[in-house]
């Protein structure tokens, strides 16, 4: 879908329509360009950049993952999640980056500003990726399989999670700030980034209840 919508703007006649309906403006807001938006880029780097990322955070590992760059043993956000709610997880994202953009820029009186680009859906996928997914680079951290528990939200998740999600968004903090690259709407990335966060936690503490309600059954098995 990204690389037609790509392809789409390379179409002279279809200029107008995907100004109206595939790019976010403030000042002209349409509900649908929160969706079509996260679709849409126009530079083949802007493209290539998310579409890179996703990959190696998202889909099955047949495809073009942690695994096929580190290991044979990665686990992929689309494996643990299946595909329905990894798309769930993906459009979430995209949206609640597209909103969060608009909400910026209109409180900011940039009405004018253009925003385009699945960066927001894509981090969120990275953010659950770096919660719920094994990656195999960090093994050298500390063992694979070893956990921390996160006393406030009640939850453990992977060592390598507690190191990366930090530093993920320092560095967008930190660019943010230096304005290391011009042209990037960072609230759209937070968004993102927000929404895998919540869905990462989410489905560690599901697992987490069904492991200990599994646990309770087995006693119970045990003592009849």
């Amino acid at each position: 879908m990204n690389v037609l919508v790509f392809v789409a703007w390379r179409i002279p006649p279809l200029y107008r329509f995907m100004n109206i309906y595939f790019v976010q403006v403030p000042g002209f807001p349409k509900a649908v360009t929160a969706v079509t938006s996260v679709f849409s880029h126009q530079e083949i780097k802007h493209l290539l950049t998310n579409m890179v990322v996703l990959g190696l955070a998202g889909p099955q590992r047949k495809c073009f993952s942690f695994s096929l760059v580190f290991t044979s043993n990665a686990v992929t956000v689309h494996e643990q999640l299946g595909r329905g709610q990894f798309l769930a997880l993906y459009f979430t994202s995209g949206i609640a980056g597209s909103l969060l953009s608009l909400t910026w820029f209109t409180m900011t009186r940039n009405l004018a500003t253009l925003t385009l680009g699945a960066s927001g859906a894509v981090n969120g996928v990275l953010s659950a990726c770096v919660l719920i997914g094994h990656i195999p680079a960090l093994d050298f951290i500390r063992p694979a399989n070893e956990r921390i528990n996160l006393p406030i939200l009640n939850v453990e998740v992977a060592t390598t999670a507690v190191i990366m999600w930090p530093l993920l968004i320092a560095i967008e903090l930190w660019s943010l700030k230096r304005g290391v690259v011009g042209g990037i709407d960072y609230m759209s990335h937070f968004g993102g980034y927000a929404v895998g966060t919540v869905a990462g936690i989410a489905w560690l503490k599901d697992r987490q209840r069904a492991r200990m309600q599994r646990g309770r059954r087995d006693i119970k098995a045990e003592q009849l």
